[in-house]
């Protein structure tokens, strides 16, 4: 073998090497800022995960009020909502994928997420077991509510968020969740 050939092969070696090392290298880097953000998500991460667990609980919520509400109406709205946050639900998944991210359940860091998260909580509970108009008040005072805190926090966060699509996934959830609360509040004025 002539040492042009020899030097040839040893360089294309080398470069398989070098090149390998720099894509472990890579993936190692990859994976540690991974874990990093998976110990502290991003305000934009936090946001899309609490949206998500949001629409979990309107669903749930929408799919009672049509199986228990009284009212015509409230059945209806309960379908909207529930239709509407599955939509809402697919949206930020689908953000989600995209960005390869993962959406993990959103623990309350402050006192008074926790105690609004254990009102979540009771309220649902309270929910499942209530029938007629009870069932139709209670229902549509935490939708009203709850809107309205999910409204104000998407809104305080808006402007602080990195990503834009994040940002124009919550400008465009924002209408739809003001229509969901106007709804509630209507209908809760009309009993």
């Amino acid at each position: 073998m002539s040492r042009n050939r020899t030097i040839g092969l040893f360089s294309a070696i080398a470069a398989v090497f070098l090149l390998g090392a720099g894509i472990g290298i890579a993936q190692e880097t990859a994976a540690k800022k991974s874990n990093e953000a998976a110990k502290n998500p991003s305000l934009d991460v936090r946001v899309l995960s609490t949206i998500h667990a949001t629409n979990a609980i309107e669903v749930e919520a929408g799919k009672l009020a049509q199986q228990k509400g009284q009212s015509d109406t409230v059945r209806k709205l309960g379908d909207r909502i529930a239709r509407d946050h599955l939509s809402s639900d697919k949206m930020v998944t689908d953000l989600a994928h995209k960005k390869k991210v993962e959406l993990d359940p959103v623990k309350p860091q402050t006192d008074e997420e926790k105690q609004q998260h254990e009102k979540r909580v009771k309220m649902m509970e309270k929910l499942r077991n209530l029938q007629g108009s009870e069932f139709d008040s209670a229902f549509l005072k935490f939708m009203e509510e709850g809107h309205a805190r999910s409204i104000e926090k998407l809104q305080a966060s808006r402007e602080k968020l990195q990503d834009g699509d994040v940002r124009d996934l919550v400008n465009k959830l924002l209408p739809i969740l003001e229509q969901h609360r106007e709804l509630a509040a209507h209908q809760e004025g009309h009993k």
